[in-house]
C-alpha cells in the first residue's frame, strides 16, 4: 500500500528538475520509505527535455498537462487526483528536498506526524544565465527561523498535508496563477489548522533572484500582482490575512492613509511621503543592495494593480477539467 504520495510539478526546469527528482529518491532510500511511497511528476507542457529527464527515474506516474491554461494549482490538483497516498508531499520542480528532513515529520510507522507542515527553505539565487549569486533563507529578513512556528502562509516550494484536508478544501484554486499556496493555507487556517514550519531546513529552492534586473524587467510587463487583490477579497474575513496584508502591502496602505489624511486636512503634503516609503521598501526588499528605478517602478505599479484588482478582479471558475495525458504509468508495466 502506498501511504505517502510525492507530487512534483514543473515546467521547463531542465537541470533543476534532475536535482529535484534525485533528492526525492535519495529521501526514499535514506528514510526507508520507498515501499510505502509513490512519486508522481506533473509536467505543465514543457518545451525543454523535462519529460526525458523524468523518465530517467523510477517514477510511478508522469503526467503532462496539455491544457492551454496551466499553473501550479492545476499541476498540484492533477497530481493529487491521480495519487493514492493518505499523505501528500508537494515539491516544485526547481526545489531540492533535504533527505534527512523527512525523518522530522514522518513517524516510525511511516505516517505523517502533522496535519500541515513544512520547514526552513533556503533560496539559491542565480542570474538569468544561471550563474550562482548568493543564498538566503526564505524569511522576511533572510535569516533562518530558530524555532518551530505556526503561520498562515506556505510560500510554495515544498509542503506536506494530509489527504483528508486536501480533499475537504477541494485542493487549490486554479484561478490563481500565483498565491494559490497562500490561499490554500489561509483556508486551512480558517478551519483551525495553521501551517507548522519546522526550524530544520527542508529544501533548497533554485531560482533567478527576485531583485535581479532581468527578472524585474519581466515583472514590469506582467500583471500578476492582480492575484493579490483576488486573494484578499476571497479571504477578506480571515483574521490571519491581516498580518499578510500589513507585511505585503504597507506602501499601499500608507498611501491610502496619506490620501485620506490629505483630503481631511485639505493639504497635499502627506501624499509626498509615499515615494519615501517606496524607497524604504525597495531598499529592504533588495537586501540593502544598490537599487535602480526598475525597483521603484515595480513597487508603484504593483500597488496600483493590487488596489484595482481588489475592487474589480473577480475571475470565474472553470467548470471543465484541464486536459492532460499519462506519459508513463509504472503500474501499467507491472
Amino acid at each position: 500500500m502506498k501511504n505517502i504520495s510525492f507530487v512534483i510539478i514543473g515546467r521547463n526546469e531542465g537541470w533543476k528538475l534532475d536535482v529535484s527528482l534525485k533528492s526525492v529518491f535519495d529521501t526514499l532510500l535514506l528514510n526507508n520509505i520507498a515501499d510505502v511511497s509513490e512519486v508522481i511528476y506533473v509536467d505543465s507542457n514543457s518545451t525543454d527535455n523535462s519529460i526525458e529527464i523524468a523518465k530517467k527515474y523510477p517514477l510511478t506516474l508522469i503526467i503532462k498537462v496539455t491544457d492551454k491554461h496551466i499553473n501550479a494549482a492545476i499541476g498540484r490538483n492533477i497530481g493529487a487526483s491521480y495519487s493514492k497516498g493518505d499523505y501528500l508531499i508537494f515539491l516544485d520542480g526547481d526545489t531540492q528536498l533535504i533527505p534527512k528532513f523527512i525523518s522530522e515529520i514522518i513517524d516510525q510507522d511511516k505516517t505523517l506526524k502533522y496535519s500541515f507542515v513544512t520547514g526552513n527553505i533556503i533560496e539559491y539565487y542565480y542570474d538569468d544565465k544561471w550563474k550562482f549569486i548568493k543564498k538566503l533563507y526564505r524569511t522576511p529578513n533572510g535569516k533562518a527561523y530558530l524555532r518551530d512556528k505556526y503561520e498562515a502562509k506556505i510560500g510554495g516550494v515544498f509542503f506536506c498535508v494530509k489527504r483528508s484536508l486536501w480533499d475537504e478544501l477541494h485542493g487549490m484554486d486554479s484561478r490563481l496563477n500565483r498565491l494559490e499556496d497562500t490561499d490554500f493555507s489561509l483556508r486551512l487556517s480558517q478551519k483551525g489548522i495553521p501551517l507548522l514550519r519546522k526550524k530544520e531546513v527542508a529544501a533548497i529552492h533554485h531560482t533567478i533572484s527576485y531583485v535581479y534586473h532581468a527578472r524585474l524587467k519581466k515583472e514590469l510587463l506582467s500583471f500578476d500582482s492582480k492575484y493579490y487583490g483576488h486573494l484578499y477579497h476571497m479571504n477578506l474575513f480571515n483574521l490571519k490575512l491581516i498580518k499578510i496584508i500589513i507585511r505585503s502591502e504597507f506602501t499601499l496602505l500608507l498611501f491610502l492613509f496619506m490620501f485620506l489624511l490629505s483630503f481631511y486636512i485639505g493639504a497635499f503634503w502627506p501624499i509626498i511621503l509615499y515615494p519615501l516609503f517606496v524607497l524604504i521598501r525597495v531598499w529592504y526588499q533588495s537586501r540593502r543592495r544598490f537599487f535602480s528605478a526598475l525597483d521603484v517602478l515595480h513597487i508603484i505599479k504593483r500597488d496600483i494593480i493590487v488596489f484595482f484588482s481588489f475592487l474589480f478582479y473577480f475571475p470565474v471558475k472553470r467548470n471543465i477539467d484541464p486536459q492532460c495525458s499519462i506519459v508513463y504509468d509504472n503500474n501499467a508495466n507491472v
